[in-house]
């Protein structure tokens, strides 16, 4: 059999480029795929940043700061700011998850849908 026989040209709408995805994979949270719980709300997002951070020593600080849109991005996102009661915990979270320095301690965006019950700005 040839190969040009069974081979046929894929239409130009259907390529992917660099920048987009196959219409069939969706959009995955790198936190979740890492073992982030997921949460709809105020106190499941508190539930679920206390139970990954469990792992990695004891908390001393939880803040949730309201929801607000970052311009440019559809979605809403809490910012967060953790504190742990020793600097080296704090680092073994930066090395897992993409978090960042702040504020002495660690803050991170949490991504919230347009059903979030918590306060907003």
């Amino acid at each position: 059999m040839d190969i040009e026989q069974v081979s046929q040209p894929i239409p130009e709408a259907s390529r992917p480029t660099k920048l987009s995805r196959p219409r069939t994979q969706k959009p995955v949270n790198k936190a979740l795929e890492k073992g982030f719980p997921p949460f709809l709300n105020q106190q499941s997002l508190r539930e679920a940043i206390t139970l990954t951070c469990a792992k990695f020593g004891t908390l001393k600080t939880l803040i949730i700061f309201p929801a607000k849109r970052i311009s440019g991005e559809p979605k809403l996102h809490c910012l967060c700011h953790v504190r742990f009661d020793s600097r080296a915990m704090e680092i073994a979270l930066r090395k897992e998850f993409k978090v960042f320095a702040y504020i002495n301690g660690i803050g991170f965006y949490a991504d919230v849908d347009d059903n979030w019950d918590g306060p907003r700005i």
